[in-house]
C-alpha cells in the first residue's frame, strides 16, 4: 500500500479471527499489518475483531511467545 502512514493504523486480529484485507485480498496475519483508516477497519475495531497496536509492540509480543 502506498498510502502515508498518517492515514494508516496498525492492527492485529483478536482471538485468531481470520480476516481478509479488502484492499489487497490477503489475509491479516497474526503479527498484524498497517491498514487504511477507513470505515471497514473502524467497524472491525468497534466489533472487537482487531486491536490497534504499535508495530514494535506487536513484534515483541510475538517473539516473547516463542
Amino acid at each position: 500500500m502506498n498510502k502515508s502512514k498518517q492515514n494508516m493504523i496498525f492492527v492485529k486480529p483478536k482471538d485468531a479471527i481470520l480476516l481478509t484485507i479488502p484492499e489487497t485480498g490477503e489475509k491479516l496475519c497474526a503479527k498484524g499489518a498497517f491498514v487504511p483508516k477507513n470505515a471497514f477497519w473502524h467497524r472491525r475495531l468497534r466489533d472487537g475483531d482487531v486491536v490497534e497496536t504499535n508495530p514494535a509492540h506487536a513484534e515483541k509480543k510475538v517473539s516473547e511467545g516463542k
